[in-house]
């Protein structure tokens, strides 16, 4: 006789209906269980200290990593930069924050009301928000969790996007799409493993990503792209100077950081995973491990004072024990010694798909082994300011 198990003892199947009802839950910032509840924390600093100009950095919890979001609450909107795109819909979870965030004087931050609790004019959707709201959004690397929202800031949204070069060469060819096949499993399951109730589909198009920068016309006629992209040392375009990127190689091999010389302020992308409790680690997986030793040991130049991780949230280093040295020391070992849980071992292999190797320029890898002291080139003279 055929015997159903009672429904309740089945496992927990997680419902893949994209329906957005979020929800702002406040301090402290947590990217983990119910999908809808938006967590958040502020950084308030300044850009520099002789014009004293604000700026708030708000970190925002996405579906499996941090948002950042750099407003200017003095410039005229949109006065927003993205430091990280996101999956495609954490897209929607900006525009909601944007919309519904107040500060403690009850102002928004999309800078389209100065009086407050300002009913937003003209905004008929969230959509309408991020394209009022967001001057420039930043695609930082090649994952799902840091560009999947680019194609839906640009084409459906208008907002400029700064990539560095090579991104698009990534998810090339045949095994560039099963890298990106693997890589949307393992963000399901890192989500599942977080508790997200509802998966979300993390589409992305891996030959249409819209990262190249918006065209101008000069005086000639000809269409010129209205900003380079991203290299080691250029500042963010369209006014965010303050903002200066670096390569940050290893995790792939075009990755770049985000560093602010006066407030002292390095977004490091994947480049460093907060643990929690002054544990640190290593992304995963690391395409290029030599590069990746190279650059930890080249970033100890840099005078770090906040650290704002994509997995981890905002770390204040005067908290932490030894400092900036320290948390570069727990990552380099890390790396070397390749300390992951048993869980963890398999996600490494999925390196073995990435093109990066290949598509990384022979000329510009360094010696294998350990990185030396007089390999190590100087970060840029603009960060010594």
């Amino acid at each position: 006789m055929l015997r159903v198990t009672s429904l309740h003892r089945l496992p927990r199947i997680p419902s893949f209906r994209q329906r957005h009802n979020y929800k702002l839950v406040g301090p402290p910032l947590r990217v983990a269980g119910d999908n809808d509840a938006l967590s958040h924390e502020v950084l308030t600093t300044k850009t520099n200290a002789v014009t004293g100009e604000p700026m708030r950095i708000y970190a925002l919890s996405g579906y499996v990593s941090c948002l950042y979001l750099c407003h200017y609450p003095e410039r005229p909107g949109p006065n927003v930069v993205a430091l990280d795109c996101g999956t495609p819909v954490d897209a929607t979870r900006i525009a909601h924050f944007l919309r519904h965030f107040r500060d403690n004087d009850r102002r928004p931050i999309h800078g389209l009301g100065s009086s407050p609790d300002t009913a937003v004019d003209g905004v008929g959707s969230e959509g309408d928000v991020l394209a009022k709201s967001l001057a420039l959004a930043v695609a930082t690397h090649a994952h799902p969790d840091h560009c999947g929202a680019a194609r839906v800031y640009r084409r459906q949204h208008g907002v400029p996007i700064a990539a560095p070069a090579r991104l698009e060469r990534y998810y090339a060819g045949w095994w560039g799409a099963a890298q990106l096949m693997s890589e949307r499993f393992l963000l399901s399951a890192f989500a599942y493993m977080l508790g997200r109730h509802r998966i979300e589909r993390p589409m992305m198009s891996r030959t249409d990503m819209c990262l190249e920068p918006p065209q101008v016309t000069t005086a000639g006629g000809a269409l010129v792209d209205a900003y380079p992209r991203l290299q080691d040392g250029s500042p963010l375009p369209l006014g965010f100077h303050d903002w200066t990127a670096i390569a940050c190689h290893g995790h792939t091999g075009h990755m770049v950081g985000l560093y602010h010389s006066a407030a002292r302020i390095f977004y490091g992308a994947d480049l460093i995973i907060a643990r929690g409790k002054g544990r640190f680690a290593g992304p995963l997986p690391i395409d290029l491990p030599e590069e990746y030793l190279h650059t930890v040991e080249r970033l100890r130049k840099l005078p770090v004072r906040w650290l704002l991780c994509a997995h981890g949230g905002i770390v204040d280093l005067d908290d932490v024990a030894g400092g900036w040295d320290y948390v570069l020391d727990e990552v380099a070992e890390h790396a070397r010694t390749g300390a992951l849980a048993p869980a963890l071992r398999r996600v490494s292999l999925v390196s073995c798909l990435s093109t990066e190797p290949q598509v990384y320029d022979p000329r510009t890898e360094r010696p294998r082994g350990p990185p030396r002291v007089e390999d190590l080139e100087p970060v840029p003279a603009y960060h010594l300011k």
